[in-house]
């Protein structure tokens, strides 16, 4: 089943703290090679084309949403979507900056460290 939005964060350091290690054990847990990619989008291709983009902590507090997910992440519950936001339906190639692959990423940083 698709899911009718993307979900994306303002900060590289969450990406690099929680997500990828998030994502990546979600996948081996369902026996899938690890294959996490990172997508950068623009924001403002994405408001120019009068799409729909929703701060997803915003939305939590006005619906009263509690969760459970990722509870034991790094910074823990209702911090984790502290800077989430939902691409509601779609995203088109105009607000696509480029997408890597986690490897690609990593190759990259020790390359410049």
């Amino acid at each position: 089943m698709a899911t009718p939005f993307i979900s994306t964060t303002s900060q590289w350091e969450e990406i690099y703290v929680d997500r990828v290690e998030h994502m990546q054990n979600r996948q081996i847990n369902k026996g899938i090679e690890p294959n996490t990619k990172i997508t950068l989008f623009n924001p403002q291709a994405r408001l120019a084309a009068r799409m729909p983009m929703l701060r997803m902590r915003t939305e939590q507090i006005y619906y009263r949403v509690k969760t459970q997910y990722a509870a034991d992440s790094k910074r823990g519950g209702a911090e984790w979507y502290k800077h989430e936001y939902l691409l509601l339906y779609s995203a088109g190639p105009d607000e696509i900056v480029h997408t890597w692959t986690w490897g690609e990423i990593q190759a990259t940083m020790k390359a410049n460290s």
